[in-house]
């Protein structure tokens, strides 16, 4: 869309940020803190628009400074559970402008557990969920007319590498 994507997606490992995780880790849950900072100066450096989290549980120390108002960019990040862990509580989700849960059942789930009338979050339709699978396959297990492989999975993944092993594969879509 003519949009640039600055990416940050790992951080040599040396004792400074060895230090710096651990401080982080015990002063308020973060995991990836070092990687966090990372990416707040990258986008800075670069001018991003918005900072974008593609999972919760690392974006503790990126909503803590927005929360404090030390990033004035917008954060949004995607949630992948509602509040299980300590990195992905109710205060980090308050801390960035969206949450994006991925799937309707978190986000109901999420309502459940607390009020978060006030935060901005919707569910991201990102495809069927499991109970939509099982469901298909127990109604419908004779009438399955193609083959197909479902795949999930998380960032780096080598598409190109992927979908060249999958079209060796006799009668698959």
């Amino acid at each position: 869309y003519g949009d640039d994507v600055i990416l940050v997606d790992s951080i040599k490992e040396n004792i400074f940020t060895k230090i710096i995780n651990r401080i982080f880790h015990y002063a308020i849950g973060s995991d990836c803190a070092a990687l966090q900072l990372k990416a707040v100066i990258s986008a800075y450096r670069n001018k991003a628009d918005i900072i974008f989290i593609h999972f919760m549980h690392i974006a503790t120390v990126i909503s803590f400074l927005r929360s404090i108002n030390i990033i004035k960019k917008p954060v949004v990040a995607l949630a992948h559970d509602a509040f299980s862990q300590r990195s992905t509580r109710l205060k980090v989700w308050k801390g960035v402008d969206k949450v994006l849960t991925l799937g309707e059942t978190t986000l109901e789930l999420a309502r459940k557990k607390v009020d978060i009338s006030q935060i901005n979050c919707k569910y991201l339709d990102w495809g069927a969920t499991i109970s939509y699978y099982d469901k298909y396959y127990l109604n419908d297990k004779s009438n399955v007319k193609e083959k197909l492989i479902f795949s999930t999975g998380v960032a780096n993944r080598d598409y190109t590498t992927l979908i060249e092993a999958l079209r060796k594969v006799p009668d698959v879509k």
